[in-house]
């Protein structure tokens, strides 16, 4: 099979707002912070009579990996008992484990230039086990690239859907908005870089959500790929159950224009844009080539960038690392 040649071209890109006086500047930034904490709230376990002086959840326990040096599994206890996983992979992170409460680094050499938080698409579980690996979803564009991602000097955390995530509701959900949140508070821990969420197919409803409810407890960037912006039958979320016009911050769209999969026309992508009312600054990136034989909506197939993955992961990060399209610098 004949595909043509991969190329990423950007197509749309919608510049920075005009700053506000700083005097109204002055004012709304405490709002503004007031409204973030507001979000996590909704469903704050204190705010059903909860003791105020139980943590919502521990520190993570933190593991190295004999087998992946550069990686590390942690795990939070959560709602009820209920575990959530994350690997974590980056450049040098081969010393020991258990630093994450270490003063911030961002000169060393050896630290990440910018750390993603990456949400898979299907139904979100990757299946991961106590030493770290992935049994379900591991073809998932997300899943098979974050290697690539390391490769290019930026620090990766593949988050599972935690055990006690029962529907596809959990995407939308403020527990999973929390959940999120205490991966931001980890990487944040460990390295002064800008955390950015990165969504793939149904992943993009997290990413997306997450980063609204958050606000500025939340990434500093978002990037959404393949993004699922049509119902199903059966009326299941898409992107646009997300909250968009929440979304302050910088933002990416990464589509194929092969993609196949109805629930993910490109031609949707400008709508798509349209919607980020709020973001700082977003842009649209199409990809071109790849594809494969099977389902159009699952993981080797355009939809999934197959064969055009190098190319994909450098535009994505070509966008997080330039400090006018991407993220602004880390706060300090």
């Amino acid at each position: 099979m004949t595909h043509t040649r991969p190329a990423a071209r950007i197509v749309s890109r919608k510049p920075a707002r005009a700053a506000a006086p700083a005097r109204l500047l002055s004012v709304l930034a405490p709002l503004a912070a007031l409204c973030a904490l507001c979000a996590l709230c909704a469903g704050c376990p204190r705010q059903q009579g909860a003791d105020p002086a139980t943590p919502l959840a521990a520190p993570p326990r933190e593991s190295r990996l004999s087998t992946a040096p550069d990686s590390r599994l942690l795990s939070w206890t959560v709602r009820g008992g209920a575990v959530l996983k994350a690997l974590v992979e980056a450049p040098g992170l081969s010393g020991p484990a258990g630093q994450a409460g270490a003063p911030p680094a961002s000169a060393d050499p050896a630290t990440p230039k910018a750390a993603l938080v990456l949400f898979v698409g299907g139904d979100g579980k990757l299946g991961m086990t106590d030493s770290g690996d992935v049994t379900e979803h591991g073809q998932n564009f997300l899943a098979r690239s974050a290697g690539l991602f390391v490769e290019r000097g930026l620090a990766t955390v593949l988050i599972d859907q935690p055990s006690d995530a029962a529907s596809e509701g959990y995407r939308t959900s403020e527990a999973q908005a929390r959940d999120a949140a205490l991966v931001v508070d980890y990487l944040r821990g460990r390295w002064r870089i800008p955390v950015v969420f990165v969504g793939t197919s149904r992943g993009t409803i997290s990413a997306a959500s997450a980063a609204a409810r958050l606000g500025r407890l939340g990434p500093d960037a978002l990037a959404l790929t393949s993004s699922v912006m049509r119902h199903n039958k059966r009326g299941a979320a898409s992107v646009y159950s997300a909250g968009l016009e929440s979304i302050a911050i910088p933002t990416l769209i990464v589509h194929n224009k092969g993609d196949g999969c109805p629930l993910c026309p490109v031609s949707d992508t400008p709508r798509l844009q349209s919607a980020l009312t709020g973001a700082a600054r977003s842009e649209i990136i199409l990809m071109s080539g790849g594809g494969g034989a099977g389902d159009p909506c699952e993981a080797l197939s355009a939809h999934g960038y197959s064969g055009i993955e190098k190319e994909t992961v450098s535009a994505i990060s070509a966008w997080i690392l330039d400090p006018n399209r991407g993220p602004d610098r880390p706060r300090q």
